[in-house]
């Protein structure tokens, strides 16, 4: 936090008041959880003389972020694609493939999921995503003394089968079948949380598949497999977000400058920034990685 004392005048019309700071490498990136916030926001006050000394002040919610440092898991999860597969018994094999391991809320996830029948004259009922998001208190302790826990259906898709050659509401497992499945990744802090993993809190997402499968006997199977997902914030400027940028290297950034020595450039005005900002939906924010 700071101050400026800008130099009198009495120029008519608007008047624009150029600032810029450092954000600490210690913040703790944003959460809302059923245990409790962690919020940010950016407050600007102006006290004016005149007619005694007015002030008004003016608040900005801003999301802190915590980008994929490289070489991170979470960076790997990003550019690697996605593929899990498991067999039941040696009767039916489940797998799912998707571009990455990674999901990006306010996004949609694409998911192939497939179903290989091992043996014969077996039904498939139903397939299905979900995701789930498990989060773990660490500096919070419930009464036998574990950190809190709890652990919640984010979003889901169903797909039910039908018989091509019937009227049968289930799908004869003869041969190889595949599914395109979608995931509508809901906007974040409201309904989903960034992964986060620091000494007092975890938050991690699960990504389950689900199938039902009728064996010979007409006995219903509901199978599972599922494997970690990371959810990260969408990259969209580059390598150059890995390091706390200043105005003449971060050309996208909106929101906060850095502190420089280097006063022979000034930072851009307010007019310019407008007709880009006004076309960035506040919840999409970037606020540097540090």
């Amino acid at each position: 936090h700071g101050y400026t004392v800008w130099q009198e005048t009495d120029a008519n019309g608007p008047h624009e008041f150029p600032f810029s700071f450092a954000i600490p490498g210690h913040l703790h990136e944003s959460a809302r959880t059923q245990y409790g916030n962690i919020d940010y926001e950016l407050k600007v006050a102006v006290q004016s003389c005149g007619f005694g000394i007015n002030s008004w002040t003016q608040s900005l919610p801003i999301p802190v972020y915590r980008l994929p440092e490289e070489g991170s898991a979470w960076e790997f999860a990003q550019a690697d694609p996605f593929r899990m597969s498991a067999d039941w018994l040696d009767a039916v094999q489940l797998e799912i493939l998707s571009s990455s391991a990674s999901v990006m809320p306010d996004s949609r996830m694409q998911v192939r999921a497939v179903v290989r029948p091992l043996q014969k004259d077996q039904m498939l009922v139903d397939v299905g995503l979900r995701l789930y998001e498990k989060i773990k208190i660490k500096s919070a302790l419930d009464r036998y003394g574990d950190p809190f826990r709890s652990e919640r259906l984010v979003c889901q898709c169903r797909e039910r089968t039908e018989d091509p050659e019937g009227d049968l509401h289930m799908m004869p497992l003869k041969q190889e079948t595949c599914f395109d499945l979608t995931l509508g990744i809901p906007r974040p802090f409201d309904d989903i949380q960034y992964d986060i993993e620091s000494a007092d809190m975890s938050i991690r997402h699960e990504l389950v598949f689900t199938a039902t499968v009728l064996d010979k006997n007409e006995a219903p199977h509901y199978l599972r497999i599922s494997s970690p997902i990371a959810t990260v914030f969408r990259n969209t400027l580059g390598p150059l977000t890995l390091e706390l940028p200043d105005y003449r290297s971060a050309s996208m950034d909106r929101l906060l400058l850095s502190n420089i020595d280097d006063k022979s450039e000034d930072p851009p005005s307010y007019s310019c920034i407008l007709p880009q900002y006004s076309l960035l939906d506040q919840r999409e924010l970037y606020t540097p990685a540090l």
